[in-house]
Protein backbone atom coordinates (compact mmCIF):
# COMPACT_ATOMS: atom_id res chain seq x y z
CA UNK A 1 0.00 0.00 0.00
CA UNK A 2 1.77 3.20 -0.91
CA UNK A 3 1.82 6.46 1.46
CA UNK A 4 -1.39 8.14 0.06
CA UNK A 5 -3.39 5.60 0.62
CA UNK A 6 -2.23 4.26 3.91
CA UNK A 7 -2.58 7.96 4.87
CA UNK A 8 -6.19 8.37 2.72
CA UNK A 9 -7.38 4.89 5.25
CA UNK A 10 -5.55 6.45 8.52
CA UNK A 11 -7.76 9.89 7.56
CA UNK A 12 -11.15 8.01 7.47
CA UNK A 13 -10.18 5.84 10.52
CA UNK A 14 -9.72 8.93 12.70
CA UNK A 15 -12.91 10.87 11.02
CA UNK A 16 -14.94 7.81 12.10
CA UNK A 17 -13.59 7.38 15.40
CA UNK A 18 -14.02 11.36 16.43
CA UNK A 19 -17.39 11.11 15.35
CA UNK A 20 -17.98 8.49 17.84
CA UNK A 21 -16.95 10.10 20.71
CA UNK A 22 -19.44 11.94 23.48
CA UNK A 23 -17.99 15.63 22.42
CA UNK A 24 -18.01 15.04 18.54
CA UNK A 25 -19.43 17.43 16.58
CA UNK A 26 -19.04 19.03 12.48
CA UNK A 27 -16.63 21.40 13.86
CA UNK A 28 -14.03 18.51 15.42
CA UNK A 29 -12.83 18.18 12.15
CA UNK A 30 -9.85 16.03 11.76
CA UNK A 31 -7.64 18.99 11.02
CA UNK A 32 -8.57 20.31 14.31
CA UNK A 33 -6.75 17.07 16.09
CA UNK A 34 -3.87 17.43 13.93
CA UNK A 35 -3.73 21.22 15.49
CA UNK A 36 -4.41 19.90 18.90
CA UNK A 37 -1.82 17.01 18.85
CA UNK A 38 1.08 18.80 16.97
CA UNK A 39 0.93 22.06 19.59
CA UNK A 40 1.77 19.03 22.29
CA UNK A 41 4.73 19.70 24.16
CA UNK A 42 4.69 15.87 24.04
CA UNK A 43 5.45 13.47 21.61
CA UNK A 44 2.48 12.48 20.60
CA UNK A 45 -0.06 10.52 18.48
CA UNK A 46 -3.38 9.16 18.01
CA UNK A 47 -3.56 5.56 17.37
CA UNK A 48 -6.90 2.95 16.04
CA UNK A 49 -7.77 0.50 18.66
CA UNK A 50 -5.68 -1.81 16.47
CA UNK A 51 -2.18 0.14 17.20
CA UNK A 52 -2.60 2.19 13.76
CA UNK A 53 -1.14 5.13 13.69
CA UNK A 54 -3.26 8.15 12.68
CA UNK A 55 -1.85 11.50 13.56
CA UNK A 56 1.45 11.98 15.08
CA UNK A 57 2.94 15.41 15.92
CA UNK A 58 6.56 16.23 14.87
CA UNK A 59 8.22 16.07 17.83
CA UNK A 60 7.07 12.10 18.32
CA UNK A 61 8.19 10.99 14.42
CA UNK A 62 11.87 12.61 15.48
CA UNK A 63 11.82 10.26 18.50
CA UNK A 64 9.99 7.75 16.63
CA UNK A 65 12.91 7.84 14.06
CA UNK A 66 10.42 8.11 11.21
CA UNK A 67 8.86 9.92 8.67
CA UNK A 68 5.12 11.20 8.27
CA UNK A 69 4.54 9.32 5.21
CA UNK A 70 6.18 6.09 7.24
CA UNK A 71 4.39 6.36 10.61
CA UNK A 72 0.74 7.64 9.47
CA UNK A 73 -1.21 4.07 8.47
CA UNK A 74 1.57 2.12 10.63
CA UNK A 75 2.03 0.14 13.52
CA UNK A 76 3.34 1.68 16.21
CA UNK A 77 5.24 -1.11 17.58
CA UNK A 78 6.64 -0.80 13.56
CA UNK A 79 8.62 2.05 14.41
CA UNK A 80 12.66 2.07 13.58
CA UNK A 81 12.91 3.41 17.09
CA UNK A 82 11.94 0.16 19.06
CA UNK A 83 14.14 -2.67 17.32
CA UNK A 84 14.35 -5.28 19.96
CA UNK A 85 11.56 -7.91 19.86
CA UNK A 86 11.00 -7.05 23.69
CA UNK A 87 10.64 -3.65 22.79
CA UNK A 88 7.88 -4.47 20.48
CA UNK A 89 6.39 -6.74 22.49
CA UNK A 90 5.60 -4.42 25.03
CA UNK A 91 4.19 -1.68 22.73
CA UNK A 92 1.63 -4.03 21.29
CA UNK A 93 0.52 -5.27 24.87
CA UNK A 94 -0.16 -2.19 26.80
CA UNK A 95 -2.09 -0.87 23.37
CA UNK A 96 -3.82 -3.95 23.49
CA UNK A 97 -4.45 -3.63 26.98
CA UNK A 98 -5.72 0.32 26.13
CA UNK A 99 -8.14 -1.28 23.16
CA UNK A 100 -9.56 -3.06 26.74
CA UNK A 101 -9.69 0.29 28.14
CA UNK A 102 -6.80 0.20 30.23
CA UNK A 103 -4.61 2.89 31.03
CA UNK A 104 -0.72 1.85 31.48
CA UNK A 105 2.11 4.12 31.68
CA UNK A 106 6.22 2.72 31.75
CA UNK A 107 9.70 3.28 30.77
CA UNK A 108 11.00 2.57 27.06
CA UNK A 109 14.40 2.83 25.11
CA UNK A 110 14.05 6.19 22.91
CA UNK A 111 16.12 6.77 20.28
CA UNK A 112 20.01 6.71 20.57
CA UNK A 113 23.24 8.36 18.87
CA UNK A 114 25.74 8.25 21.29
CA UNK A 115 24.09 7.34 24.26
CA UNK A 116 21.23 5.25 25.57
CA UNK A 117 18.02 7.28 26.26
CA UNK A 118 15.02 6.46 28.27
CA UNK A 119 10.87 7.52 27.12
CA UNK A 120 7.96 7.62 29.80
CA UNK A 121 5.57 6.11 27.45
CA UNK A 122 1.62 6.40 28.80
CA UNK A 123 -1.17 4.85 26.57
CA UNK A 124 -5.04 6.25 27.58
CA UNK A 125 -8.16 4.87 25.67
CA UNK A 126 -10.42 7.27 24.53
CA UNK A 127 -14.37 5.77 24.35
CA UNK A 128 -16.72 6.41 22.32
CA UNK A 129 -20.37 7.05 22.91
CA UNK A 130 -21.15 3.48 23.11
CA UNK A 131 -18.38 2.57 25.88
CA UNK A 132 -16.26 1.31 23.21
CA UNK A 133 -12.56 2.24 22.97
CA UNK A 134 -12.47 4.78 19.51
CA UNK A 135 -8.88 5.69 19.95
CA UNK A 136 -6.17 5.39 22.30
CA UNK A 137 -3.40 8.52 23.04
CA UNK A 138 -0.27 7.63 22.87
CA UNK A 139 2.13 10.46 24.70
CA UNK A 140 5.95 10.34 25.85
CA UNK A 141 8.63 12.74 27.23
CA UNK A 142 12.64 12.26 27.22
CA UNK A 143 13.48 10.90 30.90
CA UNK A 144 17.26 10.41 30.60
CA UNK A 145 18.62 13.13 32.27
CA UNK A 146 16.30 12.38 35.39
CA UNK A 147 17.26 8.85 35.25
CA UNK A 148 20.88 9.77 34.94
CA UNK A 149 20.69 12.17 37.95
CA UNK A 150 18.73 9.78 40.04
CA UNK A 151 21.64 7.30 39.62
CA UNK A 152 24.33 9.56 40.58
CA UNK A 153 22.18 10.43 43.72
CA UNK A 154 21.78 6.75 44.55
CA UNK A 155 25.63 6.30 44.18
CA UNK A 156 26.30 9.38 46.41
CA UNK A 157 23.95 8.19 48.84
CA UNK A 158 25.20 4.64 49.25
CA UNK A 159 28.77 6.10 49.55
CA UNK A 160 27.29 7.77 52.78
CA UNK A 161 25.46 5.39 54.04
CA UNK A 162 28.37 3.38 54.36
CA UNK A 163 29.82 5.92 56.47
CA UNK A 164 26.78 6.68 58.39
CA UNK A 165 26.09 2.87 59.31
CA UNK A 166 30.00 2.36 61.29
CA UNK A 167 29.06 5.10 63.23
CA UNK A 168 28.92 4.82 67.53
CA UNK A 169 25.82 7.20 67.39
CA UNK A 170 22.56 7.11 66.38
CA UNK A 171 22.51 9.10 63.43
CA UNK A 172 18.64 10.19 62.04
CA UNK A 173 17.66 12.72 59.21
CA UNK A 174 14.68 14.34 58.60
CA UNK A 175 13.13 16.20 55.86
CA UNK A 176 11.40 19.31 56.57
CA UNK A 177 8.01 17.58 57.19
CA UNK A 178 10.11 15.79 59.65
CA UNK A 179 9.68 12.78 58.67
CA UNK A 180 12.55 10.14 58.54
CA UNK A 181 14.81 9.32 55.53
CA UNK A 182 18.17 8.01 57.31
CA UNK A 183 18.35 5.87 60.22
CA UNK A 184 21.63 3.80 61.15
CA UNK A 185 22.42 0.45 62.87
CA UNK A 186 23.42 2.39 66.38
CA UNK A 187 19.90 4.18 66.11
CA UNK A 188 17.81 0.62 65.19
CA UNK A 189 19.49 -0.62 68.58
CA UNK A 190 18.60 2.71 70.41
CA UNK A 191 15.51 2.99 69.76
CA UNK A 192 13.95 -0.28 68.75
CA UNK A 193 13.09 -0.04 65.40
CA UNK A 194 14.24 -1.41 62.13
CA UNK A 195 15.48 0.97 59.48
CA UNK A 196 12.45 -0.21 56.72
CA UNK A 197 10.33 0.63 60.29
CA UNK A 198 11.35 3.97 60.60
CA UNK A 199 12.10 5.86 57.55
CA UNK A 200 8.66 7.52 56.23
CA UNK A 201 7.57 7.70 59.52
CA UNK A 202 7.34 11.02 61.70
CA UNK A 203 10.17 11.95 64.31
CA UNK A 204 7.38 11.99 66.67
CA UNK A 205 7.39 8.01 66.87
CA UNK A 206 10.85 8.49 68.34
CA UNK A 207 9.40 10.85 70.64
CA UNK A 208 7.19 10.91 74.30
CA UNK A 209 3.74 12.25 72.99
CA UNK A 210 3.69 14.80 75.44
CA UNK A 211 7.00 16.18 74.52
CA UNK A 212 6.67 15.81 70.39
CA UNK A 213 4.84 19.71 70.13
CA UNK A 214 7.62 21.10 71.92
CA UNK A 215 10.39 19.46 69.88
CA UNK A 216 8.87 19.95 66.77
CA UNK A 217 8.88 23.60 67.15
CA UNK A 218 12.30 23.41 68.60
CA UNK A 219 13.52 22.29 64.72
CA UNK A 220 11.80 24.51 63.25
CA UNK A 221 12.72 27.50 64.87
CA UNK A 222 16.21 25.98 64.81
CA UNK A 223 15.47 25.61 60.77
CA UNK A 224 14.46 29.66 60.31
CA UNK A 225 17.93 30.72 62.91
CA UNK A 226 20.87 31.58 61.34
CA UNK A 227 23.03 28.51 62.75
CA UNK A 228 23.94 25.75 61.19
CA UNK A 229 24.39 23.16 64.54
CA UNK A 230 22.64 22.77 67.81
CA UNK A 231 23.07 20.79 70.81
CA UNK A 232 19.56 20.21 72.10
CA UNK A 233 18.52 20.41 75.62
CA UNK A 234 20.94 22.65 76.76
CA UNK A 235 18.96 24.17 79.22
CA UNK A 236 16.73 21.09 80.22
CA UNK A 237 16.78 17.65 79.95
CA UNK A 238 15.55 15.56 76.71
CA UNK A 239 13.80 12.33 76.64
CA UNK A 240 13.71 9.30 73.47
CA UNK A 241 11.05 6.76 73.28
CA UNK A 242 11.97 3.12 72.17
CA UNK A 243 10.11 0.83 70.02
CA UNK A 244 8.39 -1.07 73.36
CA UNK A 245 7.30 2.36 74.88
CA UNK A 246 10.09 2.83 77.11
CA UNK A 247 11.38 6.06 77.67
CA UNK A 248 14.85 6.82 77.91
CA UNK A 249 17.18 10.35 78.83
CA UNK A 250 19.33 11.41 75.97
CA UNK A 251 21.57 13.72 74.52
CA UNK A 252 21.14 15.35 70.66
CA UNK A 253 22.83 17.39 68.69
CA UNK A 254 21.12 18.34 65.45
CA UNK A 255 22.72 19.90 62.31
CA UNK A 256 20.78 21.24 58.82
CA UNK A 257 21.75 21.56 55.07
CA UNK A 258 20.08 22.13 51.82
CA UNK A 259 20.53 19.56 48.93
CA UNK A 260 19.27 19.99 45.76
CA UNK A 261 16.97 22.57 46.99
CA UNK A 262 15.27 20.77 49.85
CA UNK A 263 16.58 21.22 53.32
CA UNK A 264 17.29 18.35 55.27
CA UNK A 265 18.41 18.57 59.58
CA UNK A 266 20.26 15.28 61.07
CA UNK A 267 20.45 14.40 64.45
CA UNK A 268 23.07 12.59 66.07
CA UNK A 269 21.32 11.09 69.23
CA UNK A 270 23.19 9.29 72.25
CA UNK A 271 21.34 7.18 75.23
CA UNK A 272 22.35 8.01 78.70
CA UNK A 273 19.90 6.13 80.66
CA UNK A 274 22.39 5.93 83.10
CA UNK A 275 22.40 9.58 84.33
CA UNK A 276 19.22 9.98 85.37
CA UNK A 277 16.55 8.10 87.81
CA UNK A 278 13.23 9.48 87.12
CA UNK A 279 12.82 6.85 84.13
CA UNK A 280 10.13 4.87 85.55
CA UNK A 281 7.78 8.13 86.59
CA UNK A 282 8.17 8.81 83.05
CA UNK A 283 7.24 5.22 81.67
CA UNK A 284 3.79 5.31 83.44
CA UNK A 285 2.96 8.62 82.25
CA UNK A 286 3.70 7.84 78.91
CA UNK A 287 1.42 4.43 78.76
CA UNK A 288 -1.48 6.29 80.28
CA UNK A 289 -1.07 9.18 77.70
CA UNK A 290 -0.66 6.38 75.16
CA UNK A 291 -4.01 4.74 76.57
CA UNK A 292 -6.30 8.31 75.94
CA UNK A 293 -4.21 8.22 72.36
CA UNK A 294 -5.70 4.64 71.97
CA UNK A 295 -9.39 5.43 72.97
CA UNK A 296 -9.08 8.57 70.76
CA UNK A 297 -8.24 6.40 67.46
CA UNK A 298 -11.39 3.93 68.78
CA UNK A 299 -13.83 6.83 68.45
CA UNK A 300 -12.46 7.54 65.26
CA UNK A 301 -12.63 4.53 63.56
CA UNK A 302 -16.15 3.94 65.12
CA UNK A 303 -16.77 7.60 63.25
CA UNK A 304 -15.43 6.27 60.02
CA UNK A 305 -17.35 3.02 60.62
CA UNK A 306 -20.91 5.30 60.52
CA UNK A 307 -19.71 6.72 57.16
CA UNK A 308 -19.04 3.23 55.59
CA UNK A 309 -22.67 2.67 56.62
CA UNK A 310 -24.18 5.79 54.92
CA UNK A 311 -21.84 4.99 51.59
CA UNK A 312 -22.97 1.34 52.07
CA UNK A 313 -26.68 1.84 52.39
CA UNK A 314 -27.26 4.80 50.39
CA UNK A 315 -25.50 3.65 46.85
CA UNK A 316 -28.56 1.46 46.20
CA UNK A 317 -31.72 3.51 45.99
CA UNK A 318 -29.37 6.68 44.66
CA UNK A 319 -28.40 4.41 41.62
CA UNK A 320 -32.67 3.64 40.62
CA UNK A 321 -33.12 6.78 40.90
CA UNK A 322 -30.46 7.96 39.19
CA UNK A 323 -31.47 5.54 36.53
CA UNK A 324 -35.34 6.72 36.54
CA UNK A 325 -34.10 10.22 35.81
CA UNK A 326 -31.97 8.79 32.66
CA UNK A 327 -34.78 7.18 31.27
CA UNK A 328 -37.15 10.12 32.25
CA UNK A 329 -34.77 12.43 30.05
CA UNK A 330 -35.65 10.84 27.04
CA UNK A 331 -38.28 12.35 25.08
CA UNK A 332 -39.14 8.62 24.51
CA UNK A 333 -40.50 7.88 27.32
CA UNK A 334 -44.20 6.64 27.35
CA UNK A 335 -46.88 8.41 29.62
CA UNK A 336 -47.21 4.90 31.64
CA UNK A 337 -43.31 4.32 32.07
CA UNK A 338 -43.03 8.34 33.00
CA UNK A 339 -45.61 7.47 35.85
CA UNK A 340 -43.52 4.48 37.38
CA UNK A 341 -40.41 5.68 37.11
CA UNK A 342 -41.95 8.52 38.94
CA UNK A 343 -43.02 6.09 41.34
CA UNK A 344 -39.73 4.35 41.89
CA UNK A 345 -38.16 7.72 42.08
CA UNK A 346 -40.10 8.58 44.83
CA UNK A 347 -39.71 5.61 46.87
CA UNK A 348 -36.29 5.21 46.75
CA UNK A 349 -36.35 8.91 48.11
CA UNK A 350 -38.11 7.67 51.00
CA UNK A 351 -35.98 4.76 51.42
CA UNK A 352 -32.77 7.17 51.28
CA UNK A 353 -34.73 9.19 54.28
CA UNK A 354 -35.28 6.04 56.04
CA UNK A 355 -31.95 4.67 56.26
CA UNK A 356 -30.68 8.49 56.78
CA UNK A 357 -32.45 7.68 59.93
CA UNK A 358 -31.52 3.78 60.20
CA UNK A 359 -27.74 4.72 60.95
CA UNK A 360 -29.02 6.10 64.33
CA UNK A 361 -29.98 2.49 64.91
CA UNK A 362 -26.74 1.28 64.24
CA UNK A 363 -25.29 1.02 68.07
CA UNK A 364 -28.58 -0.40 69.20
CA UNK A 365 -27.62 -3.09 66.51
CA UNK A 366 -24.32 -4.02 68.02
CA UNK A 367 -26.19 -4.24 71.61
CA UNK A 368 -28.26 -6.75 70.17
CA UNK A 369 -31.30 -4.35 71.12
CA UNK A 370 -32.26 -2.79 67.43
CA UNK A 371 -36.26 -1.41 67.79
CA UNK A 372 -38.54 -2.97 64.50
CA UNK A 373 -42.35 -1.37 64.60
CA UNK A 374 -43.95 -4.53 63.36
CA UNK A 375 -46.96 -4.81 61.67
CA UNK A 376 -49.18 -6.96 59.34
CA UNK A 377 -46.97 -7.11 55.93
CA UNK A 378 -47.25 -8.66 52.98
CA UNK A 379 -44.17 -10.59 51.96
CA UNK A 380 -45.19 -10.56 48.70
CA UNK A 381 -45.62 -6.95 48.07
CA UNK A 382 -41.95 -6.27 50.76
CA UNK A 383 -40.25 -8.90 47.58
CA UNK A 384 -41.70 -6.71 44.64
CA UNK A 385 -40.54 -3.61 46.26
CA UNK A 386 -37.34 -4.97 46.67
CA UNK A 387 -37.16 -5.97 42.91
CA UNK A 388 -38.03 -3.16 41.82
CA UNK A 389 -35.52 -0.50 43.22
CA UNK A 390 -33.02 -3.03 41.64
CA UNK A 391 -35.04 -3.20 38.00
CA UNK A 392 -32.90 -0.95 36.00
CA UNK A 393 -29.76 -1.56 37.49
CA UNK A 394 -29.75 -5.33 36.79
CA UNK A 395 -30.94 -4.32 32.80
CA UNK A 396 -28.09 -2.55 32.96
CA UNK A 397 -25.62 -5.14 33.97
CA UNK A 398 -27.77 -7.68 31.97
CA UNK A 399 -28.65 -9.96 34.85
CA UNK A 400 -32.01 -11.17 35.14
CA UNK A 401 -33.66 -10.68 38.05
CA UNK A 402 -36.91 -13.09 38.99
CA UNK A 403 -39.54 -14.40 41.48
CA UNK A 404 -39.68 -17.88 42.15
CA UNK A 405 -42.45 -20.32 44.67
CA UNK A 406 -45.52 -18.98 45.49
CA UNK A 407 -46.99 -15.97 45.70
CA UNK A 408 -49.75 -16.95 48.40
CA UNK A 409 -47.80 -16.26 51.29
CA UNK A 410 -48.89 -15.73 54.88
CA UNK A 411 -48.66 -12.36 56.34
CA UNK A 412 -45.73 -11.74 58.66
CA UNK A 413 -46.06 -9.79 62.20
CA UNK A 414 -42.77 -7.40 60.90
CA UNK A 415 -41.44 -4.22 60.19
CA UNK A 416 -41.77 -4.34 56.47
CA UNK A 417 -39.40 -1.40 55.83
CA UNK A 418 -36.63 -3.71 57.62
CA UNK A 419 -37.17 -6.94 55.51
CA UNK A 420 -37.13 -4.49 52.51
CA UNK A 421 -33.74 -3.00 53.78
CA UNK A 422 -32.49 -6.87 54.19
CA UNK A 423 -33.43 -7.50 51.03
CA UNK A 424 -32.42 -4.63 49.33
CA UNK A 425 -28.85 -5.56 51.13
CA UNK A 426 -28.89 -9.45 49.61
CA UNK A 427 -29.95 -8.05 46.35
CA UNK A 428 -27.92 -5.66 45.93
CA UNK A 429 -24.99 -7.52 47.28
CA UNK A 430 -25.80 -10.18 44.68
CA UNK A 431 -25.65 -8.13 41.37
CA UNK A 432 -21.98 -6.59 42.62
CA UNK A 433 -20.76 -10.30 41.81
CA UNK A 434 -23.27 -11.62 38.92
CA UNK A 435 -21.82 -11.56 36.10
CA UNK A 436 -22.90 -10.38 32.66
CA UNK A 437 -25.78 -12.96 31.99
CA UNK A 438 -26.88 -14.38 35.23
CA UNK A 439 -29.51 -14.41 37.22
CA UNK A 440 -30.92 -13.86 40.62
CA UNK A 441 -33.68 -15.58 41.80
CA UNK A 442 -36.01 -14.27 45.12
CA UNK A 443 -38.17 -16.52 46.87
CA UNK A 444 -40.03 -17.22 50.04
CA UNK A 445 -41.76 -20.02 51.57
CA UNK A 446 -43.28 -21.50 54.79
CA UNK A 447 -40.84 -23.93 56.62
CA UNK A 448 -40.77 -24.74 60.55
CA UNK A 449 -42.73 -21.88 62.12
CA UNK A 450 -41.21 -19.02 60.18
CA UNK A 451 -41.05 -17.79 56.67
CA UNK A 452 -37.43 -18.02 54.87
CA UNK A 453 -36.22 -15.93 52.22
CA UNK A 454 -33.82 -16.88 49.71
CA UNK A 455 -32.01 -14.59 47.47
CA UNK A 456 -29.85 -16.86 45.00
CA UNK A 457 -27.70 -15.71 42.38
CA UNK A 458 -25.15 -17.45 39.62
CA UNK A 459 -22.12 -15.17 40.93
CA UNK A 460 -18.19 -16.21 40.87
CA UNK A 461 -19.65 -17.39 44.94
CA UNK A 462 -17.90 -17.34 48.20
CA UNK A 463 -14.69 -19.31 49.44
CA UNK A 464 -14.76 -21.89 52.20
CA UNK A 465 -12.87 -20.36 54.68
CA UNK A 466 -14.73 -16.86 54.69
CA UNK A 467 -18.03 -18.58 54.90
CA UNK A 468 -18.21 -18.06 58.52
CA UNK A 469 -17.04 -14.54 58.69
CA UNK A 470 -19.61 -13.28 56.06
CA UNK A 471 -21.66 -11.43 58.41
CA UNK A 472 -18.82 -10.11 60.51
CA UNK A 473 -18.87 -5.83 60.72
CA UNK A 474 -14.93 -6.16 59.64
CA UNK A 475 -15.10 -8.60 57.07
CA UNK A 476 -14.91 -7.51 53.16
CA UNK A 477 -14.74 -10.26 50.55
CA UNK A 478 -11.27 -10.15 48.65
CA UNK A 479 -13.13 -10.01 45.27
CA UNK A 480 -15.48 -7.43 46.39
CA UNK A 481 -15.87 -4.64 44.14
CA UNK A 482 -17.24 -2.36 46.50
CA UNK A 483 -18.76 -1.06 49.41
CA UNK A 484 -17.82 -1.33 52.66
CA UNK A 485 -18.42 -4.88 53.97
CA UNK A 486 -21.34 -3.74 56.44
CA UNK A 487 -24.39 -4.40 54.46
CA UNK A 488 -24.96 -8.16 55.72
CA UNK A 489 -23.72 -7.29 59.36
CA UNK A 490 -26.91 -4.85 58.87
CA UNK A 491 -28.69 -7.52 57.73
CA UNK A 492 -28.18 -9.91 59.96
CA UNK A 493 -29.20 -7.25 63.00
CA UNK A 494 -32.72 -6.50 61.51
CA UNK A 495 -33.07 -10.06 61.19
CA UNK A 496 -32.24 -11.24 64.69
CA UNK A 497 -33.85 -7.99 66.16
CA UNK A 498 -37.13 -9.87 64.29
CA UNK A 499 -36.41 -13.40 66.38
CA UNK A 500 -35.07 -14.90 63.07
CA UNK A 501 -31.94 -15.89 61.86
CA UNK A 502 -29.58 -15.47 58.89
CA UNK A 503 -27.21 -17.87 57.09
CA UNK A 504 -25.31 -18.83 53.69
CA UNK A 505 -24.61 -21.58 51.57
CA UNK A 506 -21.78 -20.96 48.83
CA UNK A 507 -18.83 -22.48 47.03
CA UNK A 508 -16.33 -21.21 44.42
CA UNK A 509 -17.97 -20.63 41.06
CA UNK A 510 -21.12 -22.20 42.07
CA UNK A 511 -22.92 -18.98 43.14
CA UNK A 512 -24.16 -17.75 46.79
CA UNK A 513 -28.00 -18.44 48.28
CA UNK A 514 -28.16 -16.36 51.32
CA UNK A 515 -31.49 -17.22 53.46
CA UNK A 516 -32.85 -15.66 56.26
CA UNK A 517 -35.90 -16.44 58.30
CA UNK A 518 -38.97 -14.18 60.20
CA UNK A 519 -41.26 -16.18 62.63
CA UNK A 520 -44.67 -16.51 61.61
CA UNK A 521 -47.40 -15.48 63.99
CA UNK A 522 -49.16 -17.57 66.21
CA UNK A 523 -52.39 -16.15 64.90
CA UNK A 524 -52.65 -14.76 61.60
CA UNK A 525 -51.14 -11.52 60.97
Amino acid sequence: MSPDEKRSRAEETLATALGALPTASDSVAPRHWREMVENSVKSTVLLAPDGTILEANQRSLESLMATRDAAIGAALWDMPVWSMAEDRARVRTSIAAGARGVSTRHDMPGPSTNAPTTLDVTFTPIAGKDGTIALILGEWRDITDRKRTEAALRESEERFHRIVEIAADGIITIDDQQRITLFNKRAEKIFGYTEAEAIGQPLSMLLPPELADVHAREVRGFGDAPDVARRMGERRQIFGRRKSGEVFSAEASIAKATIAGRRVFSAVVRDVTERWAAEQEKAELLAATQKARDEAQAAARQRDEMLGIVSHDLRNPLSAIGMCASILADPATSGEEHQRMVETITESVQWTHRLISDLLDIASIEAGGLSVKAASVDPVIVIGRALALFEFPAANQRVTLRVLGDENLPRLLADGERLLQVLSNLIGNALKFTPEGGTISVSAEPRDGALVFSVRDTGSGIAPEHLPHVFDRRWHSSSSKSGTGLGLTIARGIVEAHGGRIWVASAPGSGSAFQFSIPLPAQPA
